[in-house]
């Protein structure tokens, strides 16, 4: 089965639209992909959806609840400098490197 690592975008769109990001969401709640995620990740789609969007605490607890009954979670170190236009997004390239060593 292949392994999926999603932007912070797939996420936050899929949470609040029905669109592609929504339908990838269900993808790997159906287990047709095995969702990689890390706690840099989580901690970035926190933020969007709390600060951008307003979404309560409470419902920030249930949305990463749901997410890890069918997202494997991989320990990440450090930032691997891959993405130099926006080094933000190296949690994802250290994501997939951490996945694919487990």
């Amino acid at each position: 089965m292949p392994k999926v690592v999603f932007d912070t975008n797939i996420f936050v769109s899929g949470h609040f639209w029905k669109g592609p990001p929504y339908r990838c969401l269900l993808a790997a709640k159906a287990r047709l992909a095995d969702l990689v995620v890390s706690d840099p990740i989580i901690a970035e789609v926190r933020e969007k959806l709390i600060d951008k969007f307003g979404v309560p605490p409470i419902e920030m607890a249930a949305i990463i609840e749901q997410l890890e009954t069918y997202a494997e979670r991989v320990a990440v170190v450090g930032k691997s400098g891959w993405v130099q236009q926006d080094p933000d997004d190296d949690k994802f390239i250290d994501t997939v490197s951490a996945q694919s060593l487990s």
